[in-house]
């Protein structure tokens, strides 16, 4: 009876749930075996028909997740049944950059296989807002329906425009979030002008380009421009561009030389103008990577550390104070620390910098004396009891803040990115010395 009592109440598991997730975990196995371990080419034929019904099967789940998953498949069942019907790419000592730039660049699909990869990407962009870009510019590659490309790529603007989630990464906040979100914004503007390059509007296709190139200057957007030039025989002025996409970091030096040998001049000659434009461009790019100069005046503070010394800003006038806040559930707070030894040892000596830390609120003391202590670390930390972190806006952790001697916030860092770690610091520090 007891046996019976507990069968009675405990909670059952839905079998059928469960029997539909072990069903489409197989059917995936099952797909990415016919899709990707190969076989002879007397069985491509029924290779696509085994891949095409997994897909079938798998689009048939219970579960949203599942479905959006298959649709993702889906997409990738269809360009890969493309791409095996294409002839085989040039290899690399074959290709070369084109005097022109012809649209679309990629070959003409038979009608039924551009339809097929059409609704495999109109199918996935529902499920996946993220995808959006990569498989408009799959149509246009091969010029397919490039008035739905264009439609879906105004929406996409517009979205992103209005900060719509779905779009972007959601573990990027502030500075980061805002710079992808731009980044998503100029590449939906190429979308849209190639698509009407298509269409045959290449008025307006050069118009929006040389809009984004002269707002958004960075390499792509710059060899974009370049390449709608080369479509109107402007020779001269697409190699201008294309220097300067070069200087910008971009590999986009072929495509210059070509272009100059193109009206007659030499490899010399682009060689000359980057001497010329480099030196310019890497001054912009460090300033841009320096980030907007904020320029508030910083909150005032008198906190204690963890020796019960107390810290007050008024005291540091005259100093550049980099001050970071941190909390002890921060993953990356923590990654960080071994690098911020690193930059306290080397500015050990300079008396015109102090580096500080704050333990935010929700950080308990014994919590932070541990990781203090596991880690050796013997810099200043000072415990925000009182809630410094609204007043200076902190969104997430880490975040750093560059103050200037006259106690005004100038520049702002969120999160922590190893590469270039070091010399982001020394940058904004120096700019602050300097002004």
């Amino acid at each position: 009876m007891r046996t019976a009592g507990w069968s009675a109440w405990r909670p059952r598991p839905d079998r059928g749930d469960l029997a539909d997730d072990l069903r489409y975990w197989d059917l995936a196995i099952d797909w990415q075996d016919a899709l990707y371990g190969g076989g002879d080419d007397d069985g491509e034929g029924d290779r696509w028909d085994e891949v095409s019904r997994l897909v079938a099967q798998g689009l048939k789940s219970k579960q949203l997740g599942e479905r959006a998953a298959w649709s993702a498949r889906r997409y990738a069942t269809a360009q890969a049944e493309v791409m095996a019907s294409l002839d085989p790419e040039p290899s690399s000592s074959e290709v070369s950059y084109p005097r022109v730039a012809p649209e679309p660049p990629g070959p003409t699909l038979d009608p039924d296989a551009a339809e097929s990869l059409f609704t495999a990407v109109m199918e996935e962009i529902q499920w996946q807002d993220g995808v959006y870009g990569s498989r408009l510019n799959t149509l246009l590659y091969f010029g397919i329906r490039p008035e739905i490309v264009l439609e879906k790529a105004v929406a996409m603007e517009e979205a992103l425009r209005a900060d719509r989630p779905g779009y972007l990464y959601a573990g990027d906040r502030g500075q980061e979030r805002e710079t992808s979100r731009k980044s998503f914004i100029d590449q939906a503007r190429v979308i849209q002008a190639r698509a009407l390059t298509q269409l045959g509007e290449v008025g307006a296709a050069g118009s929006l380009l040389e809009e984004l190139a002269t707002e958004s200057r960075r390499s792509w957007t710059l060899a974009e421009y370049a390449r709608h030039l080369l479509r109107e025989d402007r020779l001269a002025e697409a190699l201008e561009l294309f220097v300067e996409a070069t200087a910008f970091r971009g590999w986009y030096r072929p495509a210059a030389v070509e272009t100059a040998e193109a009206i007659g001049l030499s490899e010399a000659a682009v060689e000359e103008r980057l001497a010329v434009r480099g030196p310019a461009v890497e001054k912009e790019l460090e300033l841009r990577e320096l980030g907007q100069r904020i320029e508030r005046e910083a909150p005032k503070f008198a906190l204690a550390d963890q020796s019960g010394v107390e810290w007050r800003l008024s005291d540091l006038e005259g100093k550049i104070v980099v001050l970071k806040f941190w909390a002890t559930w921060c993953g990356p707070c923590i990654e960080e620390f071994p690098h911020f030894v690193e930059l306290l040892e080397t500015y050990e000596d300079d008396e015109e910098v102090v580096f500080l830390t704050v333990a935010t609120a929700g950080s308990p003391r014994d919590q932070v004396a541990a990781q203090i202590e596991e880690g050796a670390f013997t810099f200043p930390v000072l415990f925000d009891e009182q809630g410094l972190a609204l007043d200076y806006e902190i969104l997430g952790y880490p975040t750093t803040l560059y103050l200037d001697q006259s106690g005004v916030i100038q520049f702002k860092r969120e999160g922590f990115y190893e590469d270039g770690y070091a010399e982001g610091v020394a940058r904004r520090i120096d700019a602050l010395r300097s002004q």
